[in-house]
């Protein structure tokens, strides 16, 4: 995924999330479990929990490096 197709698909989840009017909890709620769900999609024979968390703080510390770019 390109950083435009992501930007896109987070510009989309934000405004729905908008859209709906959710109190900030329930925002983060829907983000975290949409994260776990999507990376514990990649490797699907895997499902520790430990190893789906350090997947999403690979990813989060390739976007920012990406942003600081």
């Amino acid at each position: 995924m390109d950083a435009q197709k992501h930007d896109e698909i987070m510009q989309f989840i934000m405004n729905k999330l908008e859209e709906e009017k959710l109190s900030l909890s329930d925002g983060i709620s829907i983000w975290h479990s949409m994260g776990l769900f999507i990376f514990s999609q990649l490797d699907k024979e895997n499902k520790d929990i430990s190893k789906i968390y350090s997947d999403i703080r690979e990813y989060l510390d390739q976007m920012e490096k990406t942003q600081k770019n």
